[in-house]
């Protein structure tokens, strides 16, 4: 973890070999800006992308699903972000009134269930809508 960029390439055998193990046909990741810009979001991003490449028209590809990153002055609206989000949601799109279902997903990763993330989930557009 850390503040590090990952190498696409390694990133990209770890996700096959993942597909690979757990016969998965679909992969959700970040897209190019990782949503904060963190290197690690950004490494995952591109990584899955060239994993993606890699399988593109074989019999082993997976459908790649990016998590649409907004910009800052809409990232912290919370639920009024759902008023003003006809325009920005997609076709692939997951949307909760709840951000309370947004913290008990959080809480299946204990590590990083930490105060700001709590804040975060509780205003931000993405504790309660996600598009892809």
């Amino acid at each position: 973890d850390g503040w590090q960029k990952w190498p696409s390439n390694h990133v990209a055998d770890k996700v096959l070999s993942f597909l690979a193990t757990h016969s998965a046909s679909a992969v959700l990741t970040f897209d190019e800006l990782g949503v904060s810009g963190h290197p690690n979001h950004v490494s995952a991003s591109e990584g899955v992308q060239e994993a993606w490449r890699r399988t593109e028209g074989a019999d082993s590809g997976f459908e790649l699903f990016m998590l649409r990153s907004v910009p800052m002055y809409f990232k912290y609206l919370g639920p009024i972000s759902l008023l003003l989000q006809s325009e920005r949601l997609s076709e692939a799109a997951a949307v909760s009134g709840n951000p309370i279902a947004c913290l008990k997903a959080l809480s299946a990763h204990w590590s990083q269930l930490v105060w700001y993330r709590i804040l975060f989930a509780l205003v931000s557009h993405y504790g309660y809508a996600n598009s892809f």
